[in-house]
């Protein structure tokens, strides 16, 4: 970006103008800080100008290179550069099963270990996480666990679950894991977890038996076990 006046097309025409030159993969990143919507009225009109320069250089991108655009702001993009893409993919939020592998393989690069229920019960708990978030996760505890000389399980416990207490309306397998979790890894008791979470301490017995009996994965594929 330049402050000077179409100097910022210039540049953009410039990189695509060499990433033609020979057979690439070229990658751009954060899309939406170049390819803004034009009806924007609270965008310069520079941007607009980058815009109109990118959507030609787009059209002349030869089909012996691949190019490939990612943002997480789609709604930002403008319309005309939906047309310049052949395909276009939407990277939904992990589920349960897939954030069980990526805490697992997470776990294992930070050269840790975790059982199956610990990792599915953090899974469950951080629904609605990216993978990127999971693994910023997992990269924490492991370095509290370290510098704290504390077990990384009861880190990452800690760090996932207790945050449960808090919800309201965290349905029951959510309240189960969390029960049984905070007493076997956190070291709660049952009347500090019944006063979390706003219930009677019998029923966190029961929520916790539950979760180990009939709730806990019993087998996990050993691909998505943290081995040492």
């Amino acid at each position: 970006m330049s402050s000077l006046l179409g100097k910022t097309g210039q540049n953009l025409r410039q990189l695509l103008v060499y990433a033609r030159q020979a057979p690439c993969v070229l990658l751009l990143d954060e899309f939406d800080a170049v390819a803004k919507r034009r009806d924007d009225q609270s965008d310069i009109g520079e941007l607009k100008r980058l815009v109109n320069v990118l959507l030609v250089e787009l059209d002349r991108w030869p089909a012996s290179g691949l190019l490939v655009a990612a943002t997480n702001h789609p709604q930002l993009l403008d319309p005309a550069v939906d047309r310049r893409f052949d395909l276009r993919l939407d990277l939904d939020l992990p589920e349960l099963e897939e954030r069980i592998a990526i805490l697992g393989r997470a776990v294992r690069r930070a050269g840790q270990v975790s059982s199956c229920d610990v990792l599915a019960a953090c899974a469950l708990a951080l629904n609605g996480s990216s993978g990127a978030d999971l693994e910023q996760t997992v990269a924490h505890a492991a370095r509290r666990a370290v510098l704290d000389e504390v077990s990384f399980e009861r880190i990452l416990s800690e760090t996932v679950l207790k945050p449960l207490g808090d919800w309201s309306d965290a349905d029951t397998t959510e309240r189960a894991a969390f029960c049984a979790l905070a007493i076997d890894q956190l070291g709660l008791s049952q009347r500090e977890i019944a006063k979390l979470l706003g219930i009677s301490h019998p029923t966190v017995g029961k929520l916790a038996q539950r979760w180990r009996t009939e709730l806990s994965p019993q087998a996990v594929p050993e691909p998505m076990l943290a081995a040492s």
